[in-house]
């Protein structure tokens, strides 16, 4: 691990990089950068920065109009994964900092997921959050888009799919079913050595990969597994994983992407994000012995607080119109506000491991659509609201169902929420609830405006005032 610039220069003398690369992370959380061939490295990049023109950037220059300046984290330095004829190539996150006060500025989201670890220390519940990761995502061999005043269309192909199982030539059978690819084996699991190939990229750079397997969503549907991580870990090495697993993919000739739903009929791609708090001594406060299946009061208060923000959680952890194409009823996706042990249609489902060590709980909603450092300093606060304000959701009917929601007693059921079913419902839930996320200064009310303001604005209605494809079929002749 770097974590001085003399680890840098180390590190730099032993792998003769040409080329330092500076990471920076807009509101959205698109990732883009800026080279500095490694001649040019020096100590002072690290204390005054490179000064940015953020006008691409979206939201940092709408939110905050001094100059700003990238100031490299040196702890995340890694070496980028080889590529064909690319040059070695040494990649760094950095903070979007004041140029003058060399502060990190109020909406830079790296900050914001660092204050809200920081919130959590100040109330005195735990010393800091872990979390972990399953990333399901597709790999496609081709993806074709258009989009104009005139016409609108998409053509994605994989040669795992049954659909090219009558190609004339030569084709090797082997296809994968419609929604039938959760734990395919080879040859079928056609992407195993590419997972495996990546699963060691991965490992270089910090993201310890548990387990991965090809997923249930038919063809080119993957999911990972990782180990846990404190917050800013998890965040930082989320963002630089997606950047490895696209540049890999794209060395293979195929298109990894993160979309959450880009298949009809198929399973989309969630990110479950299970988490934990942690005291002093390394162990999870979430568990008690003789707690409800193991939980202490304090993990069902912080399931809680998951649970009544569930709605205006979602406009950050789901963050676009795609994402409410995933979460419908028919596929093992949540769609109501509940807790289990079993049910995927639950918003949280807790663990069963009932062990000091391991105990927590994951959150099935999110996907990578959004910006991973808003949306685990989103989900953290609302856990914490939770815990603040003892919001117990066995009190509330809110579970524990190990059951269906249509099988649930219509007396039960009727307490339950549904998750949005759309990008605007869910911005207006966060515009009438986002006091949670103001505590300890961690988000603040002009960031939140603006972030709903672009959804709605941006997102929302382009697609909305757009013809769909499918209205043709419909009617074109009516």
């Amino acid at each position: 691990m770097i974590k001085n610039y003399q680890d840098l220069i180390e590190l730099c003398e032993k792998e003769k990089p040409e080329q330092i690369d500076l990471k920076f992370i807009d509101l959205l959380g698109k990732i883009y950068h800026t080279t500095i061939p490694s001649p040019r490295l020096s100590e002072s990049i690290f204390l005054d920065g490179v000064e940015l023109d953020t006008g691409s950037a979206i939201g940092i220059y709408q939110l905050n109009k001094a100059k700003v300046s990238l100031i490299p984290d040196i702890c995340t330095s890694i070496i980028d994964p080889p590529g064909d004829n690319e040059a070695k190539t040494i990649s760094i996150l950095c903070n979007i900092c004041d140029s003058a006060t060399k502060e990190p500025i109020s909406c830079d989201t790296r900050n914001i997921a660092n204050r809200a670890e920081k919130y959590l220390e100040s109330t005195g519940i735990a010393l800091k959050s872990i979390w972990k990761y399953n990333i399901q995502y597709y790999i496609f061999d081709s993806i074709n888009v258009k989009e104009d005043v005139n016409t609108g269309y998409y053509m994605i192909d994989s040669g795992e799919a049954d659909w090219n199982s009558q190609m004339e030539g030569m084709n090797l059978g082997y296809k994968v079913q419609r929604q039938g690819g959760g734990y395919a084996s080879p040859p079928q699991d056609s992407l195993s050595r590419i997972r495996s190939e990546l699963t060691k990229q991965l490992d270089r750079i910090g993201m310890e990969i548990f387990a991965h397997h090809h997923s249930g969503g038919g063809p080119g549907h993957v999911e990972m597994i990782t180990m846990p991580m404190p917050i800013m870990s998890a965040a930082d090495k989320l963002i630089i994983s997606k950047y490895i697993i696209k540049w890999m993919a794209w060395n293979y000739g195929k298109f990894a992407s993160f979309m959450p739903k880009p298949l009809f009929n198929e399973a989309g791609s969630g990110l479950f994000v299970n988490q934990c708090l942690v005291s002093k001594d390394g162990n999870s406060i979430f568990y008690d012995r003789d707690g409800y299946e193991g939980l202490s009061k304090t993990a069902l208060y912080y399931i809680g607080g998951l649970l009544i923000h569930g709605p205006s959680l979602a406009a950050i952890t789901n963050p676009s119109n795609n994402s409410y194409t995933r979460l419908v009823p028919g596929f093992p996706v949540p769609t109501k506000l509940y807790f289990s042990k079993t049910s995927y249609q639950a918003a949280v489902l807790i663990d069963d491991k009932n062990k000091i060590s391991l105990k927590g709980i994951q959150n099935r909603v999110p996907d990578c659509s959004g910006n991973i450092y808003l949306s685990l300093a989103a989900q953290l606060m609302a856990g914490l609201d939770g815990i603040k304000n003892k919001i117990d959701p066995i009190e509330l009917g809110w579970g524990l169902f190990n059951m269906e929601t249509p099988d649930i007693a219509v007396d039960k059921l009727k307490n339950i929420r549904s998750i949005p079913t759309s990008l605007l419902e869910a911005c207006h839930e966060l515009e009438k609830d986002h006091g949670y996320l103001l505590e300890g200064d961690v988000f603040n009310s002009e960031l939140i405006h603006a972030w709903i303001d672009y959804k709605i604005t941006r997102e929302y209605y382009a697609v909305k005032n757009r013809p769909h494809p499918y209205d043709f079929k419909l009617y074109i002749d009516i």
